[in-house]
């Protein structure tokens, strides 16, 4: 018989054993589907929804912190996607605000909270045979969007392997066990074409002191004009898309154009990669989570670089990571010239992949295997963790000289204050990063943490691009969503350092099987679909769409709209999380 979300409030649950919970430590169960972490803060124990409110991240395996608010201790569990402050009391989110003095200067504004239930916390109770919790289900709260979801909550054995402070935890997780997809039968698909292409071309890369890694792209280009197999027609004007789109097997994707920020347009995916081989940068956005994109991801690379081979027998195609910090660049080198073997474990561990990055490398394995196959560089563009980690303390005060250098800007803070005094980037701070970060308008450390990571990861996309620039370069960017959508992310700040003019682009941005909370969703009460742009100017403001273009927020003179990106790109398959 079915019970209210009341009555199932009444009930108490066996969560752990006696003595499951050292300090500090935790526990991650299921209790009536729903996945729940125990905390143990000093003699408390806390229970809360695992997975984050904001974008279904391992909230339950971040670090335990304590902040101090009119003379009173909190402690809090910060998430370690984006870096949000929970209480483990109430769930509210705390961040640590700025705010303008009479001067205009941003001064430090302590501690501000979402002053809103945005995290369901539950009871607890210690009894001699266990730690009980009872469920508080009253009302609607936003960690229930991915209370449920088991894809997500895979993510925190994830992170626990990955030396989170579980001190204490004794690793059970009662029925939601880890998920990890691995390559599908569609991966498994494209490595055998690539098989085939490999074949075809043996002979060339025979004549060749480096068969197998860069040649073996030479020769995917180089069949577009070879006799094929049954099934596989590439002649004619189109040919090497049509290879290029066979090759990344993406035949039964569904790739959209965004048009001005208003509507979308259906295009074939070999028109879709036609317009992509025309950029210096092309940043693809993914969900971390999601295995689907990861195999998009893939799909995608195989065809500029098949296209691009076409065109040029030697292409210059590198693929940036987000996930490795810059300083782990020699890792790269050493996996794409083979000295680790095919073992991705190797490079997990000389990259300190684990310490810098919350997802697993294991689905990032189609992506890497194939850069190593191929001999397509891989390029760190992660951020440095302490100088972020400065900035979310302390603001843009607390780098000095040597850490701008670290980030890849030189000039400081000056390298982007142009960029951010666009009505186009005022617009897209107020609606895209303020209410992902503080549900407040005020400037916080957390804001100017997310600026110098987008500008870090461009500046090295554009000086890789730079230093390859005689050899037609294209640079494959992997970065969250988040860096990527509505104009005023990395591939914008990218594009203003490359200052690209005529046919080429310096960045174009795609969107992976977008969800509803990469959109901008009108206010509560408010009519309307989700959004794919941003109007930021009116029709006839010449002076801020001009200024707008002259920074590479919008990509046409006259433009009113920051679109989501230049196209969104469908999978043939659902989601892993949507």
């Amino acid at each position: 018989m079915m019970t209210s979300p009341e009555g199932r409030r009444q009930s108490w649950h066996l969560a752990a054993p006696p003595g499951a919970l050292a300090r500090d430590g935790r526990v991650h169960a299921t209790i009536e589907d729903r996945h729940v972490t125990l905390i143990r803060r000093g003699r408390n124990v806390f229970a809360l929804d695992s997975i984050c409110y904001h974008a279904g991240g391992p909230l339950g395996a971040g670090n335990i912190e304590d902040i101090v608010v009119d003379g009173e201790s909190i402690p809090c569990v910060r998430c370690p996607w984006h870096h949000y402050l929970i209480s483990l009391i109430d769930g509210e989110k705390w961040y640590s605000a700025l705010e303008r003095d009479d001067s205009g200067a941003l001064v430090p504004a302590g501690w501000r909270s979402s002053e809103e239930r945005l995290q369901r916390v539950h009871d607890v109770e210690e009894r001699p045979d266990g730690i009980y919790v009872r469920l508080r289900l009253e009302g609607e709260i936003r960690s229930d969007n991915y209370a449920f979801r088991s894809d997500c909550a895979a993510g925190l054995s994830r992170r626990r392997r990955a030396g989170g402070n579980d001190a204490g935890a004794d690793g059970r997780r009662g029925r939601a066990g880890g998920n990890d997809a691995g390559a599908d039968g569609r991966t498994m698909q494209m490595h055998a074409f690539f098989v085939w292409v490999a074949t075809s071309v043996d002979a060339l890369q025979q004549q060749s002191c480096g068969a197998g890694r860069r040649e073996f792209i030479v020769g995917a280009g180089a069949v577009v004009a070879a006799p094929t197999p049954p099934g596989h027609a590439y002649g004619g004007e189109n040919g090497a898309l049509d290879a290029a789109v066979e090759l990344g097997a993406l035949g039964g994707t569904r790739p959209y154009v965004v048009h001005d920020g208003r509507e979308l347009q259906s295009v074939n995916p070999r028109d879709a990669v036609a317009m992509l081989i025309s950029a210096d940068t092309i940043w693809l956005g993914e969900h971390h989570e999601a295995q689907n994109d990861r195999e998009m991801q893939a799909g995608i690379i195989a065809a500029i670089a098949v296209a691009k081979a076409r065109r040029n027998q030697r292409p210059c195609v590198g693929v940036g990571l987000e996930a490795v910090r810059a300083e782990f660049q020699p890792a790269l080198d050493a996996y794409v010239a083979g000295e680790f073997g095919k073992n991705v474990d190797a490079l997990r561990v000389a990259a300190r992949w684990d310490e810098h990055w919350p997802f697993p490398i294991s689905s990032y394995a189609s992506v890497l295997d194939m850069c190593r196959e191929l001999g397509l560089p891989l390029v760190a563009l992660g951020a440095s963790s302490d100088e972020l980690a400065a900035v979310e303390k302390d603001g843009l005060s607390a780098l000095d000289v040597a850490g701008w250098e670290r980030l890849s800007l030189p000039e400081g803070a000056a390298s982007f204050a142009s960029f951010s005094s666009t009505r186009a980037f005022n617009r897209y701070a107020h609606d895209v990063l303020s209410p992902s970060m503080m549900e407040d308008p005020a400037f916080a450390n957390q804001f100017c943490s997310r600026i110098v990571w987008d500008e870090s990861m461009a500046a090295r996309a554009a000086e890789w691009i730079e230093a390859h620039h005689r050899s037609d370069p294209t640079l494959v960017v992997l970065a969250g969503a988040e860096h990527v959508t509505f104009g005023c992310g990395a591939p914008a700040r990218c594009a203003r350092r490359l200052d690209r003019t005529g046919d080429r682009f310096a960045a174009k941005s795609v969107l992976l099987n977008p969800r509803p909370d990469d959109f901008v969703i009108p206010p509560a009460g408010a009519n309307g679909p989700l959004t794919l742009g941003l109007k930021f100017a009116a029709d006839d403001d010449q002076p801020n769409t001009e200024e707008a273009f002259n920074m590479a927020q919008v990509d046409s003179r006259g433009s009113t709209n920051l679109p989501l990106s230049d196209l969104v790109w469908f999978s043939p398959w659902t989601p892993d999380c949507v």
